[in-house]
């Protein structure tokens, strides 16, 4: 009875406190309880740069519309700003000021390109960041620099290690559909190959456009190669376990969260996306 009294009292707190931001309440410790003038210099120059570097660089790190509409409108409730966002997977919009105004004052509109990779230590790093930029930890000034640095960081497995995850899986994968351990060696084989691929695509950006058909090609290639001159194994398995790096599971995932908040132009993009990646790796498999 005192846990679930206690979970009570925490669920009743955090609403409140959602409340309280929601309607600006100077109770909220490190919100101001003021508007801010959405043509002050510390807004244009200081607070607007941040909302916007913020917001491409969540995007880029993958994460879904209604979680980054929320980290804005949290950021911006902190300082009094009325804003709107409209997410895209390929873009951000940004409006600052009354909405009631035929016209806004500041209206942005930031193009991001970038692949289906998913940062989740850099969304992480991020979203703590715009709660310390809320409660008044951080300024705006330092979140612009800490900004640059998360996105600067190196990632943190080498690439070798990267490649043996790719074995590893691609391994574990062929174990799954009950492979002999020479197919399931291929499969390891062709994991690497496919790691590697995505090793150089990084450095080509020519070659990222088409990783999934060329990865897929080259798994089946090898696979016939394999089947054909050295020992009989089941190609199209083999071939599949080989590009099971490319199923687009969180895709997939994120695209039908995005549609269950009603977020339905980027979940239905995501999803086509991700239908496009599949048609992409049946075109290069039966190639």
């Amino acid at each position: 009875k005192k846990a679930t009294g206690a979970v009570e009292l925490i669920i009743r707190k955090f609403r409140k406190m959602i409340y309280r931001i929601r309607h600006n309440n100077p109770k909220v410790a490190g919100v101001k309880s003021s508007k801010l003038d959405i043509q002050s210099d510390e807004v244009q120059h200081i607070i607007i740069p941040f909302l916007l570097d913020h917001g491409k660089s969540l995007h880029s790190c993958g994460v879904p519309a209604h979680r980054l509409e929320y980290e804005l409108s949290f950021v911006c409730s902190s300082f009094g700003i009325e804003g709107s966002f409209f997410y895209s997977p390929t873009s951000i919009f940004f409006s600052f000021g009354a909405q009631e105004a035929i016209t806004s004052p500041y209206n942005h509109l930031v193009r991001i390109d970038r692949g289906a990779d998913y940062d989740l230590e850099k969304v992480c790093l991020l979203e703590n960041l715009a709660d310390d930029i809320s409660t008044q930890r951080l300024t705006c000034h330092a979140g612009l620099g800490a900004i640059k640095y998360i996105m600067h960081l190196p990632t943190r497995y080498p690439n070798w290690l990267f490649v043996f995850c790719m074995f590893l899986a691609s391994s574990s994968i062929g174990i799954m559909f009950e492979l002999g351990w020479i197919e399931v060696a291929v499969t390891g084989v062709l994991g690497v190959i496919v790691g590697l691929l995505i090793l150089l695509s990084e450095k080509i950006a020519t070659l990222g456009r088409v990783i999934e058909a060329l990865s897929a090609f080259v798994c089946a290639f090898v696979a016939v190669v394999i089947n054909a001159y050295i020992y009989p194994i089941n190609t199209s398995i083999v071939a599949l376990c080989g590009i099971i790096w490319f199923v687009p599971g969180l895709s997939v995932t994120v695209g039908v969260a995005e549609l269950s908040t009603r977020n339905l132009l980027s979940g239905t993009i995501r999803l086509m996306g991700a239908f496009l990646s599949i048609l992409q790796l049946s075109t290069g498999l039966k190639s």
